[in-house]
């Protein structure tokens, strides 16, 4: 039995935690989806407890069951299939979304080997679902486990119907019934959607955040709110990070006038 990541306390805690699991060689075949930084954490953490990384196209082509634990990670372009053919395009998929492209996700469940999934990408209603409740009531291929660290409720998988809580993490899809029971329950597929999730490791994430900060403190603090954005002196990040400035949405964030 292993505690919740809160009581290990620092990423120190953890990494020997996963040290500890990686003596037990667990066969666990993992998805990662994302190659941010949500999804770099999760690589750290499949190579931490010692599993051997395989490529996207091994993983479609598995016919059994690896003699090694072993986990993928998934970008975008290795999830999503543009209709009609052809090749995936960044900008495209960007600016069309799911007008061009469709989720082809389904192929890494085909071998029934996935245990775990987690899901990292930034995602809105612009983009194919990823997982839909049909593939849930099929019980095809399904993980007996599910870490939606981005927390899209009602959207690219459609197991979050509601984001849970550090105290309770998880509830288990039973297709049987077509809902939700709390926890930990065999036979179905167990949700994790905690949606504050850097409140597990508070001083890591509270220094590694304040670290990041501190290059852009100096154009914070002589910032001349009488210019405009684009000529106050901060710099393209915090551009991009600013919603409203002088009173109005900045052009990235024109979208919310209709929630005002």
């Amino acid at each position: 039995r292993f505690e919740q990541t809160h009581a290990l306390q620092t990423i120190a805690g953890v990494k020997s935690r996963c040290y500890d699991v990686a003596t037990l060689k667990p066969k666990l075949g993992v998805l990662v989806v994302g190659t941010g930084r949500c999804g770099t954490g999760a690589r750290k953490v499949c190579e931490w407890m010692g599993l051997t990384e395989f490529s996207p196209s091994k993983v479609r082509s598995l016919s059994g069951c690896p003699d090694t634990g072993w986990f993928s990670v998934l970008g975008t372009s290795d999830i999503v299939t543009r209709i009609g053919g052809g090749r995936y395009q960044k900008a495209e998929y960007r600016d069309y979304g799911k007008e061009r492209y469709m989720s082809s996700f389904l192929s890494y469940l085909d071998t029934g080997l996935v245990d775990v999934l987690l899901y990292t990408p930034y995602w809105d209603d612009r983009y194919p679902i990823v997982l839909g409740e049909d593939d849930f009531r099929s019980r095809m291929g399904l993980p007996w486990m599910i870490g939606d660290i981005t927390c899209d409720v009602n959207g690219s998988l459609w197991c979050t119907q509601a984001a849970t809580t550090i105290d309770e993490p998880a509830v288990t899809y039973d297709a049987d019934s077509h809902s939700f029971v709390p926890g930990v329950v065999s036979g179905g597929t167990t949700v994790m959607a905690v949606d504050n999730l850097p409140c597990q490791l508070p001083s890591d994430a509270t220094e590694h955040f304040s670290a990041l900060l501190m290059d852009h403190v100096p154009a914070l603090a002589t910032l001349d709110r009488r210019n405009s954005l684009q000529t106050s002196g901060l710099s393209p990040v915090l551009q991009r990070a600013t919603i409203v400035y002088n009173g109005e949405l900045t052009s990235g964030y024109r979208y919310l006038e209709e929630y005002l």
